[in-house]
């Protein structure tokens, strides 16, 4: 999104009281492990991410329109180079699938950490 600004007015115009969004971004690389802000760097040209959020003022700006937070998650930590790694090898799919959930499990139960490379906020119009 070029201008977030814009893109929140808009958000914050359109979504009724007690509606609720949910948005996913990159993280800060000041939170990101150099691995994951390496892969970062790379994932950013190739799907065009113009800019990352700290979490807290993610929060702020869409409290600013009238929201208040219910639920932040982070995702994407250090399991999912290993996922990565794991796609890329030729496996047979009876051993890939089980390993690959396993993996996003991990990554799952990382939720509070904020080492990750992405966050996701879900709020409420109020």
């Amino acid at each position: 999104v070029e201008n977030d600004g814009r893109a929140f007015d808009e958000i914050a115009r359109v979504v009724k009281c007690g509606g609720m969004i949910h948005v996913c971004v990159p993280n800060s690389y000041m939170h990101m492990p150099l691995l994951l802000g390496i892969a970062n760097l790379i994932n950013d040209k190739r799907v065009g991410h113009l800019r990352h959020y700290y979490a807290s003022d993610m929060i702020r700006a869409f409290e600013a329109r009238g929201f208040r937070l219910k639920k932040l998650e982070y995702h994407a930590h250090n399991v999912k180079l290993l996922s990565y790694m794991v796609q890329i090898i030729p496996l047979p799919g009876a051993l890939k699938r089980p390993l690959l959930r396993r993996l996003d499990d991990a990554d799952l139960r990382q939720a509070d950490d904020p080492r990750a490379m992405n966050f996701s906020i879900t709020m409420e119009k109020v």
